[in-house]
């Protein structure tokens, strides 16, 4: 496949974007790129797509989402509304959690990631729950990404909320899925060990997901210090900050992520960077759920600490631009400069998010370069101003983060061009979705 008159965004330091160039895909990996002039006539006979001058650029990688609560989205909430953020929790996740039916699991996992490649994403990696449909959830939800054909890392988060049945389930279906990723070496599907926030699991349960982890390896996918009542309840019973007990447990390792990380203490700063974990921060999350209107994660603050900082959507958008714009405008409203604000943002969201695909999938993703994954989003927009090292992260928070995605491709692979989806019958899999979520929203 060729990819021609195209403007890349590479995201090499050196040179970040190159202007009427042509991009040569063979099977799934981009092998060449350069003038179109120099190249044309070495793969004119290549399966073409004239881009028209449009931006080519890495597709996005969301860093943390709960794509099984799709379903959910726009459920009103029956009788007292509420009024803190454990009961919103309760009203909104963990009672529709809950409830979920395999196929609930299956079409909200397929309507978000036709929602995630419309915004441009080819990477997803997912925190799923579904307390009544616990063995084989994980496979369900691999299937709709294979038919999607997005790239993901799945895990489910082990909590006490539904007893001690529940959890060992959860720790059972972590332990099964990493094994099958890792017998099958799938390079578009990986497994973490997932776990929810530290107040939500004992101690018995925490050492039993920590030994069950053992014999699989690999990094934990945790929420952390998400609102200041996992820090309470956390100090309360155990004498300790969550990231410092998950950390004593073994569950915060190289390679392990970190989810919100609003409220942290300095110490915790140091743990996180010393034991080589990625912060996630989800800052539209943070604001729709109310814990920012007492602080938010402080994305220059982990940075400057030396912590590796990624960004995710949390399943408030499927839109990893969204999430670009606003961690760059609430850093700005905790006082940053507009530029550093911007560039803390766009550090995390494109170098850091690429950084965890490639080591998550080991193969280079994120970036367009000879022998790396041919994941690729062309987006509508022909910058109407000089595009130049200095504007960069400028072009993309008032521009390029707003631009229609006109195709996508992921693996080599042609998955979505000018609205649709070429292998897929949308229509039909979005009313599927709309009777699945009227059946649910009856049942709760």
């Amino acid at each position: 496949m060729i990819l021609n008159n195209a403007d890349l965004v590479t995201f090499w330091d050196s040179e970040p974007f190159l202007k009427g160039t042509l991009v040569a895909i063979e099977g799934k990996t981009i092998v060449d790129f350069g003038s179109v002039g120099k190249l044309a006539d070495r793969y004119d006979d290549a399966d073409t797509l004239d881009v028209g001058g449009r931006i080519v650029m890495p597709g996005l990688i969301n860093a943390h989402t709960h794509l099984g609560r799709n379903l959910t989205r726009g459920m009103p909430i029956k009788g007292e509304q509420p009024r803190t953020f454990q009961e919103m929790q309760e009203a909104l996740c963990w009672k529709p959690d809950r409830a979920l039916s395999e196929e609930d699991v299956y079409l909200g996992t397929l309507v978000g990631l036709l929602d995630s490649v419309r915004a441009g994403v080819t990477t997803v990696i997912d925190h799923h729950s579904s307390p009544a449909v616990i063995p084989g959830c994980l496979d369900t939800v691999w299937q709709a990404f294979s038919e999607v054909g997005v790239r993901g890392a799945l895990s489910y988060a082990v909590s006490d909320r539904d007893g001690s049945r529940v959890s060992q389930a959860g720790i059972d279906e972590n332990r099964r899925f990493i094994k099958r990723c890792r017998a099958e070496g799938s390079e578009m599907m990986n497994g973490l060990f997932g776990l929810e926030a530290s107040h939500a699991v004992s101690q018995r349960t925490l050492e039993q997901v920590v030994a069950a982890h053992s014999e699989v390896g690999g990094g934990f996918h945790v929420h952390v210090a998400e609102d200041r009542g996992d820090l309470e309840t956390t100090r309360r019973e155990h004498g300790v900050t969550p990231v410092a007990r998950l950390a004593a447990a073994g569950a915060l390792n190289k390679g392990s992520l970190a989810v919100h990380c609003v409220h942290l203490e300095e110490s915790d700063y140091r743990e996180l960077k010393a034991r080589g974990v990625r912060a996630v921060v989800c800052p539209q999350s943070n604001a729709a759920s109310g814990v920012a209107a007492e602080g938010t994660a402080d994305l220059a603050r982990l940075r400057g600490a030396g912590v590796s900082t990624v960004v995710g959507t949390d399943g408030v958008t499927a839109s990893v631009f969204e999430e670009f714009r606003a961690a760059a405008l609430i850093q700005r409203v905790m006082g940053l400069p507009s530029s550093r604000a911007k560039r803390e943002a766009f550090q995390a969201t494109f170098s850091g998010n690429g950084l965890l695909a490639t080591e998550l999938f080991g193969t280079t993703l994120g970036k367009i370069k000879p022998g790396a994954r041919a994941d690729l989003v062309v987006l509508d927009h022909q910058p109407a101003t000089p595009l130049t090292v200095e504007n960069f992260a400028d072009h993309f928070f008032f521009g390029m983060s707003r631009a229609p995605v006109y195709a996508v491709v992921i693996n080599g692979r042609l998955v979505f061009k000018q609205g649709v989806f070429p292998n897929l019958d949308e229509s039909r899999i979005r009313a599927r979705a709309r009777r699945a979520a009227e059946a649910l929203w009856k049942r709760l």
